[in-house]
């Protein structure tokens, strides 16, 4: 795919159509399915947020409300006030570009002003597609309830587009994200997987492909472990999105994803390797 270069107001950079961007997973919540309850103080979500870019992360990620099944829902003000005071001292502390994982607009907004570069959310709607143009960042936009079919995340994606166009936002500055564990069930989640080869061409353009595979409970239904043993699982799963194209991985085991990108990018290009077709 073409590459897409993003300079952003703060001075960070990223560069999207190369080698796959590592992202940190950075929940400062207390009760996100794998790490709930791990960075809930400031001095303990800088210290994650400095051992992932030693680690090698591109960006990270900082969300303050789970989105696991069943999670609480927060209010825009709940949800900043747990955020806030922690986001200032990480957007201090590294050099990498953060983003703010949030379905609310108002929270985006604060976040953006404050020194994030770009949205991650998982409920894209008008509100947040006019903050993104208002700021003229990237945003990720995710797929939901498809069952991982590959017809039903596509019509997803071009409602999603157009709801981004529609506000201003620049093509360029939208990512797609095929919304592993939103879709519906396990089964649903190997689909997509299976599917993620060309998701990302929609109307003759090729978008940025995010794919959130870590620790996701359809590698334990696969493997029959539970969350805390699933690292080897998420790794072969994200092997197997570099190779359907994957331009962003969201983990939460930074360095560990890192080797994975070295040793399939080595491969890919040593032997002409561009996917799966090609082994």
């Amino acid at each position: 795919m073409k590459t897409y270069e993003y300079n952003f107001k703060n001075g960070k950079k990223m560069v999207l159509g190369k080698d796959p961007l590592v992202m940190g997973i950075l929940n400062v919540t207390p009760d996100s399915f794998y790490d709930g309850g791990h960075y809930e103080t400031v001095e303990a979500a800088v210290k994650q947020a400095k051992k992932y870019e030693a680690d090698g992360a591109d960006i990270i990620d900082i969300g303050a409300e789970s989105t696991r099944p069943k999670a609480k829902p927060l209010t825009a003000k709940e949800e900043g006030t747990r955020l806030f005071p922690i986001l200032e001292e990480i957007l201090r502390a590294v050099k990498v570009p953060v983003s703010i994982d949030t379905y609310h607009a108002t929270t985006a907004e604060k976040a953006l002003k404050m020194g994030v570069s770009f949205i991650n959310d998982v409920n894209f709607n008008d509100s947040m597609a006019r903050v993104a143009a208002k700021y003229n960042v990237p945003v990720v936009v995710m797929a939901r309830n498809t069952k991982g079919k590959p017809e039903k995340t596509r019509q997803n994606f071009v409602k999603l587009i157009n709801i981004a166009k529609e506000s201003g936002v620049s093509p360029e500055n939208i990512i797609l994200d095929p919304g592993i564990g939103f879709i519906g069930g396990a089964d649903a989640d190997t689909e997509a997987l299976r599917n993620l080869k060309g998701i990302n061409k929609i109307d003759g353009e090729e978008y940025p492909l995010l794919v959130g595979l870590s620790r996701k409970s359809f590698l334990g239904k696969i493997t029959g472990r539970n969350a805390v043993d699933l690292l080897a699982g998420t790794m072969a799963a994200n092997a197997l999105a570099i190779l359907c194209g994957a331009n962003i991985l969201r983990v939460h085991d930074v360095k560990e994803i890192v080797d994975v990108i070295a040793i399939v990018e080595k491969v890919k290009k040593q032997y002409n390797v561009e996917s799966l077709d090609d082994i």
